[in-house]
C-alpha cells in the first residue's frame, strides 16, 4: 500500500485541508501535485477513509526490531543503529530503541580515529541516556526491568571497551603524547548519565509507592566510584525501608573500601575523613542492624585511623630518606665529574 509521507519530518499523518495535502506533526503543506510526488510504499497497513490517511505499521516496527536485536548478538553495530532508528521513527518512547540506536552509533566511533565525531556523537548519546527515565513507565516495570538491567551491563561493557586513540612521537619514536584520555573522560560522563537515569527511574518508583525502585538505586550504584562514599550514602538514604539489607551491605562495603585506604598509609586528614565518615554513617547502621554495637565500632575505628596514621608516617621518613640518598648520590657524582 502506498500513502503519503512527510518529506520534511517523515509523519504518514497527513490530512486533506483546503485543497492542501497537510502534515499533522509539522504542519508542512503540500499541493495535490507535490503530494503525488509523496506517496511511497509502506510497510504496515494504510487506512485511507476519510480525509485522513494513516498507517498502522506495528508489524514493521516488530520486524525491524527483531533485526535491531539479531544485528547486536552479532555485533553489526552499523546495521543495529539503522533497524533500531526505525523502530524510534514508528515508537518514539521505545526506551530500547532510545537507548540502542544511539549506543550502536557510539559503539561505531571507537575503532575510528576521528576523535571529535567521537565526542559528539558519544554527547548525544548521553542525553538519550538522560531521557530513558522520562519514559520509563511505572506500570511496566516489570517489563521493563530486564532490560534496564542490560542497559546497565552494556554500559559497564563499554566504558571497558578498548577502543583507538592516535600518539604523537618524537624523532626517535618515543611516544610523547595521546589523546586515550578524551575518550575515558567520554567513559566518565556516559557513566555519570546513566547513574543519574537509574536513580531518578528509582525516585519515580518510590513516589508511587513501587518497592521495585532498590532495586534500580542497586543499579545506580554500580556506577559510583567506590571512594565516592558520599554519593553511596545518599543511595542508601533512598533505599532505606525498601530494601534494608541491601542498604546496610552497600555501607559495609563502602566503610571497608575506606578502612583499606586508611590502613594503606594514606594522608593523616584521609584518617580524620575516615571518622567523619563512620560519625556519619554508624546512625544509619545501627538503625538497620540491631545487633549493631557503636562503642565497639568506634573503638576500631580509632585504632584504624591510629595504625593509618603510623604506617603514613613511617612511609614520609622512608620517602625523605631516600630522596636524601639520591641527592648525596648525585652530589658526589657531580664531585667526581669536576675533580
Amino acid at each position: 500500500m502506498k500513502a503519503i509521507v512527510c518529506e520534511m519530518c517523515s509523519s504518514h499523518d497527513v490530512v486533506k485541508q483546503d485543497g492542501y495535502y497537510v502534515c499533522q506533526n509539522c504542519g508542512t503543506k503540500y499541493t495535490t501535485e507535490d503530494a503525488r510526488k509523496l506517496m511511497v510504499e509502506v510497510a504496515g497497513k494504510v487506512d485511507v477513509s476519510g480525509s485522513t490517511v494513516s498507517v498502522d505499521t506495528t508489524d514493521a516496527t516488530k520486524r525491524s526490531l527483531e533485526n535491531a536485536r539479531r544485528a547486536m548478538q552479532k555485533e553489526d553495530w552499523e546495521e543495529t543503529e539503522k533497524y533500531y532508528n526505525l523502530v524510534e521513527q514508528n515508537d518514539p518512547s521505545n526506551i530500547e530503541a532510545i537507548f540502542y540506536s544511539a549506543y550502536a552509533k557510539a559503539k561505531t566511533t571507537l575503532v575510528a580515529e576521528d576523535i571529535y565525531r567521537r565526542e559528539a556523537v558519544f554527547k548525544s548519546f548521553g542525553k538519550s541516556i538522560s531521557i530513558i527515565d522520562d519514559n520509563f513507565d511505572v506500570a511496566k516495570e516489570e517489563e521493563l526491568r530486564p532490560m534496564v538491567d542490560k542497559m546497565t551491563a552494556d554500559i559497564v561493557a563499554l566504558c571497558g571497551s578498548q577502543f583507538v586513540y592516535t600518539v604523537k612521537k618524537d624523532g626517535y619514536g618515543n611516544v610523547k603524547e595521546d589523546n586515550s584520555s578524551t575518550t575515558y573522560r567520554l567513559f566518565r560522563e556516559i557513566r555519570g548519565e546513566m547513574l543519574d537515569s537509574l536513580k531518578n527511574i528509582g525516585a519515580k518508583l518510590k513516589k508511587a509507592g513501587n518497592q521495585s525502585a532498590a532495586h534500580y538505586y542497586s543499579l545506580a550504584n554500580t556506577f559510583i566510584d567506590k571512594g565516592d562514599v558520599n554519593q553511596k550514602v545518599e543511595i542508601v538514604e533512598e533505599i532505606m525501608g525498601l530494601d534494608d539489607e541491601l542498604a546496610l551491605s552497600i555501607l559495609k562495603d563502602a566503610k571497608a573500601h575506606y578502612e583499606n585506604v586508611v590502613m594503606d598509609g594514606a594522608a593523616t586528614k584521609e584518617a580524620e575523613r575516615y571518622k567523619a565518615f563512620c560519625n556519619r554513617v554508624f546512625p544509619l547502621m545501627m538503625k538497620l542492624d540491631p545487633s549493631f554495637n557503636l562503642d565497639e565500632e568506634l573503638k576500631k575505628v580509632e585504632d584504624t585511623a591510629t595504625a593509618g596514621k603510623k604506617k603514613h608516617k613511617k612511609m614520609t621518613i622512608i620517602v625523605s630518606v631516600c630522596i636524601a640518598f639520591i641527592c648525596v648520590c648525585i652530589a658526589v657524582c657531580i664531585a667526581v665529574c669536576v675533580s
